[in-house]
């Protein structure tokens, strides 16, 4: 952006100071849409996630309603941040798995398919009385073996991370 200011001319330093106020809020305005669109793509990757492959048959799945990943804004006003969240009560048992069953067998007590399950402390088998460690149990009435980690959240950061250049590039190509 270019700006020319005439010092003899007192009313150039207010249109000066116009165009570069309608340059600073188009770019926040594009800084905006940029992240919307990251968040889309972690929502929509994030969502194919929860489909019913990846969980488990026997799992009694919480109401959908609960479990879509949606985005927190920021918490002030000029807060550019974005967080995904999965909110529900087993939320947690989505993205790092329940059981050794769906997740790698005895060799799993203590470990994790999560990437990072273990450094967070959601580790196979060590929730719930250890109940995980059998290849069955009873929860809530139902028997299960558990489900596997789907790791929604996980796979829609590596989905945000490979597609931010590009989103980046076409939000921003102009300046």
């Amino acid at each position: 952006m270019r700006v020319t200011v005439n010092s003899l001319d007192p009313s150039s330093f207010l249109k000066a100071a116009k165009k570069v106020r309608a340059y600073e809020n188009r770019v926040v305005s594009n800084n905006r849409e940029f992240l919307k669109d990251l968040a889309l793509e972690g929502i929509m990757e994030a969502s194919a996630r929860l489909g019913d492959e990846y969980v488990a048959p026997d799992y009694v799945k919480p109401q959908l309603s609960t479990l879509n990943p949606h985005v927190m804004n920021g918490k002030s006003k000029g807060d550019m941040s974005i967080t995904l969240r999965l909110q529900g009560k087993q939320a947690v048992f989505v993205e790092f798995g329940a059981g050794i069953f769906y997740n790698g067998g005895k060799g799993m007590i203590g470990d994790s398919p999560h990437p990072y399950g273990v450094e967070l402390g959601f580790t196979i088998g060590d929730y719930g009385s250890h109940l995980g460690r059998n290849e069955t149990w009873t929860h809530a009435g139902h028997v299960t073996h558990g489900t596997p980690a789907a790791m929604p959240l996980y796979h829609a950061g590596v989905k945000i991370k490979q597609n931010a250049r590009i989103l980046a590039l076409a939000h921003f190509r102009s300046y």
